[in-house]
Order: C-alpha cells, then sequence, then structure tokens
C-alpha cells in the first residue's frame, strides 16, 4: 500500500514486539542487534524509544540489503554493519545486546506446521550449539552492568535453558535477571 511504501507502519508478529519491553529502552541507550535482519527488533526498540542509538548487524549481504531497506523505508537511523555474532567487533561498548539465534522454531508450529518435518536430534544439537557460539561472541560488546538478550523461538529446553546455563557457566560477569 502506500502508507507502507511511506514508511507509516511495519507488519512484525506480536511476540517479536516483546523485545522492546523486556526491559523497555532507556533514552540514549546503545543497542546492538546481531543477526539483526531483517531488523524488526531493532525497529521496535525505536518506536518505543526513538532516541536510542541503534547499531544493526548481520553477515549475510542479501540479509543486509533487506535490513537496509527496511530502515530505509521507516525513515530511521540505525548504523548498519556486516559483522557475525560469533566475532563481533565491538568491545564493551553498548548497553544491550541483542541475539536473535536461530532455531528449530518449535514455537511457531501453530504457524508453520512443516517445520517438524525439517529437524532432527542432531539438527538440535547442531543450534544449541551455534546458539552458544552466537551468545558468547556477541556477549563481549555488552558493557559492564549492561544486558544480554537471548532470543529464540524454540520451546525445546535444549534451545533455551541449555542454552543459557552452558553460556553462563563459561562467561563470567554475567547472571541471568529473567
Amino acid at each position: 500500500t502506500d502508507a507502507f511504501a511511506r514508511g507509516e507502519f511495519y507488519i512484525q508478529d506480536e511476540v517479536a514486539q516483546l523485545v522492546a519491553s523486556l526491559p523497555a529502552p532507556r533514552p540514549n541507550e546503545r543497542v546492538l542487534d546481531v543477526a539483526a535482519a531483517p531488523g524488526g527488533k531493532g525497529l521496535a526498540l525505536l518506536a518505543a524509544e526513538p532516541s536510542i542509538r541503534l547499531i544493526a548487524a548481520d553477515v549475510a549481504l542479501p540479509r543486509l540489503a533487506a535490513l537496509a531497506g527496511n530502515h530505509r523505508r521507516l525513515h530511521t537511523a540505525a548504523g548498519i554493519v556486516a559483522a557475525a555474532a560469533e566475532r563481533t567487533p565491538f568491545t564493551g561498548a553498548f548497553d544491550r545486546v541483542i541475539v536473535d539465534y536461530p532455531c528449530t522454531g518449535t514455537g511457531t508450529l501453530r504457524k508453520h506446521p512443516e517445520l517438524k518435518w525439517r529437524w532432527s536430534e542432531s539438527e538440535l544439537e547442531r543450534l544449541a550449539d551455534q546458539a552458544h557460539r552466537l551468545l558468547a561472541g556477541a556477549a563481549v560488546a555488552v558493557k559492564p552492568g549492561g544486558l544480554l538478550v537471548a532470543i529464540s523461538c524454540s520451546l525445546e529446553p535444549e534451545e533455551n535453558e541449555a542454552v543459557v546455563e552452558r553460556f553462563l557457566a563459561t562467561a563470567s560477569g554475567f547472571r541471568r535477571t529473567g
């Protein structure tokens, strides 16, 4: 529609919007969104608090193009960087770092029932290992006292609680808050 083309709205799942309220961003907060494309979580944060300073990173160039296009269409200010979460170029600079890591997606089976045929136990293990690597890599960008927000759309404990517990056992200076 014309309203969409003018950047008057962004279509996003209701649950994905929660990142902007858990907890709500503070004015001028520095936020790094790794694996950010297509940009919905960062856009939700900007809608909640337009003064945040957002850096959106992704490793895939086609995904970066989609991310940049969404920010351009919505007239938002964000730095867009080609970077892998596992090897973020930032150290201790951000109040909040968001990691929406790849997973089996079992929490979306109602909308995507075909997913149950696409994963196996070995895939579950591979994705959990990848999630841990992404969290560990992105954690270096969190400043002391900042937030590392881990997001998964899986219902599997191996991809949620186990990933967080494994991360906390290997990373100093972090604790679970929620």
